[in-house]
């Protein structure tokens, strides 16, 4: 299991400068070194949960959520 989490330690300590929101659940971050991480929904069980400064808490349910605003760049980063 450790090989298979290489990518995402690699993450570890880097800044975030862009979060979002897409489609039916999709979260997607941006890194300063150019990297991305992207997560998808579950069809059954809650697949992420966000929080920070100046956010409203979301949560993606089972099957996925569409009651945000879509497109909305989170302040992270700036």
């Amino acid at each position: 299991m450790g090989v298979t989490l290489a990518p995402v330690r690699a993450l570890f300590g880097q800044t975030v400068t862009k979060v979002d929101v897409r489609g039916h659940g999709v979260l997607v971050i941006d890194f300063q070194d150019g990297a991305g991480l992207w997560v998808g929904p579950d069809p059954d069980f809650e697949s992420w949960h966000l929080t920070g400064h100046g956010v409203a808490p979301i949560t993606v349910g089972p099957g996925g959520e569409d009651d945000w605003e879509r497109g909305r760049e989170l302040p992270w980063g700036e």
